[in-house]
C-alpha cells in the first residue's frame, strides 16, 4: 500500500464508503484498497481496537472480519495454554487468535486455503515483528505433514456452502471427528474453538481426553466456547470454567461429574431475584449455581434465584422485587404506569417476550424490568429493578 493510499484512508475512516466510492480521487490512490481497509476498519474498532488503530495492517474483504475472535477472547486463549516453542493454528483467518497465541511461542505456523489471507498474513506478521510461518493449505494436509507441536489450535469453519451458519463438528470445515486422535498425536495441547450454540453435555463423548472447557461471556452475551485437551492430564473429569470478561472477578468453575445435589427451593418469593450470567447457564450447573451463593432456586424449571438478603458476587444480573402479580387475562390491569416502558425477561414461561409486550400492552425500553416466571406451579410477573 503505497502513501497516498494510506494517507486516504486515515482521513477517512470517518465517512461513509458509498459516498467515498462516488468520488473522483488522485490516480496514485488505490480506491478498491482503501474502501475495503475503511470498511474493516470500522467493523474491526470496537471488536479488535489494537489491530483496528495499526495503520500499517492490511485487512481482507467482510466474512473474515466477521468470523475473527475479538481482542478481549484472543488475549484470553493466550493465557490458558502453556507456553513453549512451537504452536499451529489450521484454520488462521484474519489471524487475531493467531498473533496474541504467537506471544507464547517460539515458533508459529499459520494456515489457511485462502491464498490472499495468507498473503496479508505474511504482511501483518512483519508489521507485529512476529514469528510466524505462513502455510497456504488444507489442514488435514498441513496436519498429516507437520511435526509434533506443542500446540495445535483450530477454529473450524461454521458456515455451510449456502452460507448459512452450523455449529455441529460434522457440518463444520474441517470435521474435527475425523481428525480428533490425529490432532492428539501431534500435539501437546489442542485448542479448540466451538460455537456459542454447542451443546457442551455433548462434548466428552464427542472429544474423549478433553480437560477444560471455558465459556467466555462478554454483557452476559456468550462469545466462545473453548475446549483444551492436554495429553498430560488423566483426571477424567472435565472442568468447565464460566469466565465473565467484562469483570475478571466474576468466574465459575465446576467439575462436569457432580454428586446429586439437595438444592432448597423457595417457598416464597424474595426481596431479591438473582438471574445467572449466560455462561453460568451454558455450563447447565443449574442446582451448583444454587448451592455456590447459598440462596434458593425458585423452582426446579425456572433457573432463577431468590434471597432476601443481597448477593453482591453473584455471577450475573441481580433485581430488587417491588411487586409481585399474578399472570391471567386482565393482570395488565395491574401494572403501574411506571412499568409501562420496560425491559422483559422471561424464565420458564410459555409466552416469549414479544409476544407478552403486546399482551400486556407495554413498550420495550427502560429502566425497569418486569421477570415473567413460574413459581410453585403458578406463573407470575416480577415487576423489578436491576441492583
Amino acid at each position: 500500500m503505497n502513501k497516498a493510499t494510506k494517507q486516504f484512508i486515515e482521513s477517512n475512516l470517518d465517512k461513509d464508503t458509498y459516498m467515498l466510492a462516488l468520488q473522483k480521487v488522485n490516480s496514485e490512490i488505490d480506491l478498491q484498497l482503501a474502501l475495503t481497509q475503511i470498511k474493516a476498519r470500522k467493523q474491526l474498532m470496537h471488536k479488535v481496537p489494537l489491530w483496528a488503530k495499526n495503520e500499517d495492517l492490511l485487512f481482507p474483504q467482510q466474512l473474515s472480519i466477521e468470523q475473527c475472535s475479538s481482542q478481549a477472547t484472543a488475549e484470553f486463549k493466550s493465557t490458558i495454554v502453556t507456553p513453549s516453542f512451537k504452536m499451529c493454528d489450521l484454520t488462521g483467518g484474519l489471524g487475531v487468535d493467531t498473533v496474541a497465541l504467537s506471544s507464547k511461542f517460539n515458533h508459529t505456523i499459520y494456515v489457511d486455503n485462502n491464498s490472499a489471507l495468507c498473503n496479508l498474513m505474511m504482511h501483518n506478521s512483519i508489521v507485529f515483528n512476529a514469528n510466524i510461518e505462513v502455510i497456504n493449505d488444507e489442514a488435514e494436509n498441513v496436519l498429516q505433514n507437520i511435526e509434533h507441536q506443542n500446540l495445535i489450535y483450530i477454529d473450524p469453519h461454521r458456515r455451510d456452502r449456502c452460507g448459512k451458519k452450523v455449529f455441529l463438528f460434522e457440518d463444520c470445515l474441517p470435521n474435527i471427528l475425523m481428525i480428533w486422535e490425529l490432532l492428539k498425536q501431534k500435539s501437546d495441547e489442542v485448542l479448540i474453538k466451538l460455537s456459542p450454540m454447542f451443546d457442551i453435555t455433548q462434548l466428552s463423548l464427542k472429544l474423549p481426553g478433553i480437560s477444560d472447557i471455558y465459556i467466555l461471556s462478554i454483557s452476559n452475551e456468550c462469545k466462545e466456547v473453548l475446549a483444551l485437551y492436554r495429553n498430560n492430564v488423566t483426571d477424567s473429569d472435565i472442568r468447565i470454567h464460566c469466565i465473565n470478561l467484562n469483570d475478571n472477578s466474576k468466574s465459575v468453575t465446576f467439575n462436569k461429574i457432580r454428586d446429586n445435589i439437595n438444592v432448597i427451593y423457595a417457598t416464597e418469593i424474595c426481596k431479591y431475584i438473582y438471574d445467572a450470567d449466560v455462561a453460568l447457564r451454558k455450563s447447565m450447573h443449574f442446582n451448583d449455581i444454587s448451592m455456590l451463593y447459598n440462596i434458593e432456586k425458585l423452582d426446579k424449571n425456572t433457573h432463577l434465584y431468590t434471597s432476601n438478603d443481597k448477593i453482591d458476587s453473584f455471577f450475573g444480573r441481580i433485581f430488587a422485587v417491588e411487586q409481585i402479580i399474578l399472570y391471567n387475562n386482565r393482570c395488565y390491569l395491574q401494572i403501574p404506569f411506571e412499568y409501562k416502558r420496560c425491559n422483559i425477561i422471561t424464565r420458564n414461561f410459555n409466552v416469549q417476550p414479544k409476544e407478552l409486550y403486546k399482551k400486556l400492552r407495554l413498550l420495550e425500553g427502560g429502566d425497569n424490568y418486569i421477570i415473567a416466571t413460574t413459581f410453585n406451579g403458578k406463573c407470575y410477573l416480577l415487576l423489578s429493578r436491576r441492583v
